[in-house]
């Protein structure tokens, strides 16, 4: 079966991504800029489509980042600091001065 316009488009796509990297970026971050419309000239309907679009692919981003943090940590050296690995709270005494309460709450005067 015959591919379809769109389907030729994104394996062209694919192909120059896999070629010269960084000029594809380039190139496409740039058509994309041009052909952004902006939220308030969208229907309620395309708006809701596109923000449920975004929040998609900023949620697939975020996966990706824990699974790559992850496999950083994962590496096997230690880093020598073990309060990372306890999960415990750190405590620190500050010794603060309690205003003299005798002569009332003090105000700004500027």
């Amino acid at each position: 079966m015959a591919k379809s316009r769109a389907e030729i488009q994104k394996a062209y796509r694919q192909r120059k991504k896999e070629k010269d990297n960084d000029a594809y970026l380039r190139k496409e971050r740039e058509r994309r800029r041009k052909s952004y419309v902006l939220s308030g000239e969208l229907t309620s309907r395309e708006r809701n489509r596109r923000n449920e679009k975004n929040r998609q692919n900023l949620s697939r981003h975020r996966e990706e980042n824990e699974v790559r943090n992850n496999s950083l940590d994962s590496s096997g050296y230690d880093s020598g600091t073990a309060s990372k690995s306890q999960n415990s709270p750190l405590i620190v005494n500050m010794p603060f001065i309690l205003p003299n309460r005798r002569n009332g709450a003090r105000r700004r005067t500027s």
